[in-house]
Parts: structure tokens; sequence; C-alpha cells
């Protein structure tokens, strides 16, 4: 069974230095529920503001992705389709545990003029459900916690710095809160979300271990869905 499913969303952010307006149109095929390929169109319009002087500028880009998958369901290719050049932008493989279940993907995916490479590692609960990742890339180790399928927090921890970063999720698994914590003080940036899930505002926050928070700065952003 084929069918496909098109989405378009219009995006529009304003600060003292312009207005940027750009929409995205997806257009995917699908194939036994697994997405088979996409094109994307993106257009922008741009009015920018530098030393009093306003200029205009307009862009549009087209692509297409291209996906494989395993016996099992699982992505083994996404190519990328562009100005008539085919290029892999990511390859994964995959290790199973005695359940069948995947407890180890390996990922190459490029980067500028290298290759970047991942390592990650699923355990799961007494009922078969993906309980935790680790995701391993480079000097970065990302922990994902997930309940009942869901993603409820992330931890991020880096080899040559200090402190981390902790992602909060509600029961849906939208982000709501990312902590930065080093040594006593933790910085908090919190994200208010749209009827469809898409962040509108978000505030950010400084505390010192101990204290009250302090409100810092929002940021909002608008967006305009057309059927």
């Amino acid at each position: 069974i084929r069918y496909s499913k098109d989405f378009k969303q219009e995006t529009t952010f304003e600060n003292v230095y312009g207005k940027m307006d750009t929409t995205k149109v997806i257009t995917s095929l699908y194939q036994n529920e697994l997405v088979q390929s996409e094109d994307i169109l993106r257009f922008g319009r741009y009015e920018l503001n530098f030393n009093g002087v306003s200029e205009i500028k307009e862009n549009k880009t087209e692509s297409k992705l291209l996906y494989s998958y395993d016996s099992q369901g699982n992505l083994i290719s996404k190519k990328e389709e562009k100005d008539d050049e085919l290029n892999i932008s990511e390859s994964n493989s995959y290790k199973y545990g005695d359940e069948k279940r995947v407890v180890e993907k390996h990922t190459i995916s490029p980067f500028f003029n290298k290759e970047l490479t991942s390592k990650s590692f699923f355990e799961y609960d007494s009922f078969g459900t993906l309980a935790k990742e680790i995701i391993v890339e480079d000097t970065i180790t990302v922990t994902h916690y997930y309940s009942s399928g869901l993603k409820n927090k992330s931890e991020m921890e880096f080899e040559r710095q200090e402190g981390k970063l902790i992602f909060l999720y509600d029961y849906e698994g939208k982000l709501i809160v990312i902590k930065g914590k080093k040594d006593k003080k933790l910085s908090l940036r919190e994200y208010e979300y749209d009827t469809r899930g898409n962040w509108i505002k978000r505030y950010d926050f400084e505390q010192i271990e101990g204290e009250p928070k302090v409100f810092l700065r929002s940021k909002g952003r608008k967006i305009v869905y057309r059927n």
C-alpha cells in the first residue's frame, strides 16, 4: 500500500535586524507505514535592516530524500538528491539481541568535509519497551531516558568540559526545560508551545544553588499554518 502525506509550514521570525518569512513543504511517500521518499521545497523571503539600509532577498531550494530499511524496519540509509547529485546523508548498521531488539547502532554521516561517526546503545525494561539510549559521538555522550515509550529526560556530557546539559520533556515528549549545570550555577531555558506542538516562546533564567531563579530574557516566534 502506498500513500503520500503533505506537510506545509510557514514561519516568521522578527527582530531588530529585520524579518524572515520561510515556507517549507514536504511531500512524503510511504509503503507499509515506512517513509520511502520525501520531496522538500523550501523558499524564503528576507527583509534585512543594517545601518538603516533595508534589503530584500528571496531564495528557493528543492531536494529529495530516499530511505532504505532492513528486514526489521530499521533505517539503513538516508540519501539526499539535490542538484542532480546523489549523496549519502546517513548510513546505519545494527546489532540485535536475543529478543530481536536493536541493542547497538553505528551511524556514519557527512559533516562538512569529513565523516561523523557515532555509536548508540539501547536498554529495555521487563516489558520490552525502550528505557534508555546512550549515544557516544566523538567527545560527547548523550543519554536518553524513556518512560512508557516516551522520552522524559536527556543528559549531555562533554569530555573536555565541566558540567552537563539536562533536557526535560512533558508527557507528550515535547521539550519543556533545558538545564545547563556547572558547579553551583544553573542556567534554565523553558519552552511554551502552541496547540500543534511547535514552540512559540522561550524564557531564559539563571540560578545559583539555594537561591531563587532570575529571569534574563524571552524570545517568541510566530508560526502560521496553511491547509
